[in-house]
């Protein structure tokens, strides 16, 4: 497997955790109920996982990892807009194309 496991679907529980290299990092960007979080904890405490990114997650058990300097968590402070359906990639698409997209900072 790669190092970097970016995805709109991640692996679900420990079995597939298990998988991952050691030095990989998880980026989930989909749902935060489609991954393990007790089973991330656990590959993350154990350090069988460099990392994770999350946009969604439980609270507790990654407060936990928080306390331990094992995960941090950022504020997103900048534009975000979902890009699910061809809607969405027409509204971007006219956004970039009228000079008028935000997420642009140069």
């Amino acid at each position: 497997m790669s190092r970097i496991f970016i995805s709109h679907a991640v692996p679900d529980n420990a079995s597939a955790l298990a998988l991952m290299r050691s030095d990989a990092c998880i980026i989930n960007a989909a749902r935060g109920g489609l991954i393990d979080h007790q089973a991330l904890v656990t590959a993350l405490s154990e350090g069988r996982l460099m990392g994770a990114g999350l946009d969604v997650f439980e609270r507790e058990p990654l407060e936990n990892l928080s306390r331990k300097g094992l995960v941090h968590a950022f504020r997103h402070r900048g534009f975000w807009h979902a890009m699910d359906t061809l809607r969405d990639k027409q509204r971007l698409e006219e956004l970039w194309a009228g000079g008028r997209a935000p997420w642009k900072t140069w």
